[in-house]
């Protein structure tokens, strides 16, 4: 500006500087000097302009805080409505009575219709213990981790909470619920439950749902024509209330052109069936972050829109897993992942911290016995295999249980290394050994096996290879695809992998065979398993685990074959770990004739 000034002088005196010079101020005193620069139009000017601008500015402000006060009282109710609900302690979220009797899910969820549909559809009236408690957290939108036994409903409340979950309008259009199970055998049993809700609502109100494709969608592999219906329907109908999939089967319509038209970005609820078999709990999650149920979590928990303005604006996460389960797994969810608001998060059951549980996991009615399968070879070079019983572990002192019941990871890799070093040749001659045996002992157990017979192989066995050795060997079987089993007396055989039972509902089912060690490699499958027999409920009575010392009736039976050759010292600290473990399951007598 004092620039601007001195050019303006110049001008005015009409001086002129020879071509090169350096121009020199104006010979002024500093009074005259300051006196221009305060009367300067400029300076002037851009005063009242700042005042003005100030004075507006003012003004404005007033106008503002006026109205922001008016909206702020207009609103202050819904403020604080807000803040209560979010801060809201977990206690006092839990709105049920656990003490009283013979709670239903009209206890726990206002809406009569769907309550009543699960009711006359299920014939279940009343809640297990299990569902009673993992209920009551998820009305009160607390995220768990919840440990439970097989048999009590686990499945059944995870999708049940989906059901009968509002969605906010706050959240806008989209999947409210989203449910993972392992199989596509869960997923397909998941479905007919649905369908028979779907079905007693449309029986009260036919109005009330146009398809069942809006209550609930399913996504698991399957023939192609399956797959290409559940896409469809899920192009037709975008946002199910509750979507059910497996983990890589959601993975893979996300990575290809899923996000078109599935709307997983605004969930209010999560849940995941049977963690412990997606993933390993004892393990680290970093050394994980590549199976797909973590991947999976990962990916959709950072879609979530969290500038929307609700109550909940954080996914409720419902994870169910079996007992034992380690209070490490817990740590590493808090420390190693993003998945949980932890201020709405409460833990259910009984984490270990041990290797031995006080509490039996095994069912009370469970008895397990193994057999061993001795071949001889005949003149004409025929096998001829004999049976007997393996002798019953010896449990000890309790003062022993911890120790004893250690070393499972160890053992697991001796497994490995041990069938590393067995060629293709040896393994399927223990094959036909153990198929021979079985053949062997239905004939010799007749009397005991007048109903359906589930027999379980590793998912490295092909069950299609054990149907064609049982048809040599003069006996029918079929490879378990889910079908139910009956109630007739009359011997039938279904032949199935680990994987493939786990999570399903045998009702009725009170024999299973179990051919080689191999299917049996640690304290999860072995827990597993036993939890498949099931009342015609599909359930399994409370009163079944008990304390580890309680009296034990055995109604069920767990049968391991093993070939005798195959059966060291490891192998037999190895069956008296997972009987420990179990909860001092009671041994059995199967063949009459021991070791």
């Amino acid at each position: 500006m004092l620039r601007g000034w001195i050019f303006a002088r110049r001008l005015a005196t009409k001086t002129r500087l020879p071509q090169g010079r350096i121009p020199e101020s104006p010979s002024m005193s500093d009074d005259e000097l300051l006196e221009a620069i305060e009367n300067d139009p400029e300076i002037v000017n851009d005063k009242k302009w700042r005042k003005s601008y100030y004075h507006q500015l003012s003004q404005l402000s007033g106008v503002l805080d006026s109205r922001f006060q008016e909206k702020l009282q207009k609103n202050l109710r819904k403020i604080e409505s807000y803040n209560v609900r979010i801060n809201t302690p977990i206690e006092e979220r839990i709105r049920v009575d656990l003490t009283k009797e013979n709670l239903t899910f009209r206890d726990f969820y206002s809406n009569v219709l769907v309550a009543k549909a699960i009711e006359s559809s299920t014939g279940i009236t009343t809640a297990t213990e299990f569902q009673k408690r993992i209920l009551a957290l998820a009305s009160g939108y607390v995220s768990t981790v919840a440990v439970g036994e097989p048999g009590t409903g686990r499945s059944t409340a995870l999708l049940t909470h989906g059901l009968f979950l509002r969605r906010a309008p706050a959240r806008g259009e989209g999947i409210n619920s989203l449910v993972l199970v392992n199989s596509g055998l869960q997923a397909v049993q998941m479905q007919k439950y649905a369908e028979k809700v779907y079905q007693s609502i449309r029986r009260v109100k036919p109005k009330s749902l146009p398809n069942i494709q809006t209550m609930a969608q399913f996504l698991y592999r399957a023939d192609q024509q399956t797959e290409e219906q559940q896409i469809k329907d899920l192009m037709e109908t975008p946002c199910p209330h509750v979507l059910v999939s497996t983990p890589q089967r959601l993975l893979d319509l996300l990575a290809t052109r899923g996000m078109d038209f599935m709307k997983v970005n605004s969930l209010a609820y999560i849940g995941v069936d049977d963690i412990d078999h997606m993933m390993d709990v004892d393990a680290p999650i970093d050394d994980q972050r590549k199976t797909p149920i973590v991947k999976l979590l990962d990916y959709v928990l950072k879609l979530q829109d969290y500038r929307r303005f609700h109550n909940e604006p954080h996914p409720q996460l419902l994870f169910t897993t079996t007992a034992p389960t380690p209070r490490s797994f817990l740590d590493e969810l808090q420390e190693n992942t993003q998945w949980f608001d932890w201020s709405k998060f409460h833990e259910m059951g009984n984490f270990s911290r041990g290797n031995m549980a006080h509490t039996c996991v095994v069912p009370k009615n469970v008895g397990v016995g193994c057999v061993l399968v001795r071949p001889t070879m005949t003149k004409s070079k025929k096998v001829r295999t004999n049976l007997v019983n393996m002798k019953a572990p010896n449990y000890g002192d309790r003062q022993d249980w911890e120790q004893q019941a250690d070393g499972e990871t160890a053992y697991v890799k001796y497994w490995k290394r041990k069938r590393s070093l067995m060629d293709k040749q040896v393994r399927e001659g223990e094959l036909a050994v153990l198929v021979s045996g079985l053949v062997k002992l239905l004939k010799k157990q007749r009397q005991n096996f007048q109903k359906s017979v589930l027999v379980i192989v590793s998912d490295e066995t092909s069950v299609f290879k054990v149907q064609g050795l049982l048809a040599k060997l003069g006996k029918n079987a079929e490879v378990y695809n889910g079908q139910e089993i009956g109630t007739a007396a009359k011997e039938r055989l279904l032949v199935a992998n680990v994987s493939t039972v786990e999570g399903m509902t045998f009702k009725s089912l009170d024999t299973m065979i179990v051919l080689g060690l191999d299917a049996l490699r640690d304290t999860k499958t072995f827990v597993s398993l036993s939890g498949r027999f099931r009342n015609g409920t599909g359930l399994i009575e409370q009163d079944q685990f008990g304390l580890v010392d309680d009296e034990k009736e055995v109604k069920n039976k767990l049968i391991i074959l093993s070939p005798v050759l195959d059966i060291g010292e490891e192998e037999r600290n190895h069956l008296r770990r997972l009987c420990l473990r179990g909860g001092l399951v009671k041994w059995i007598d199967v063949v009459g004739i021991s070791e």
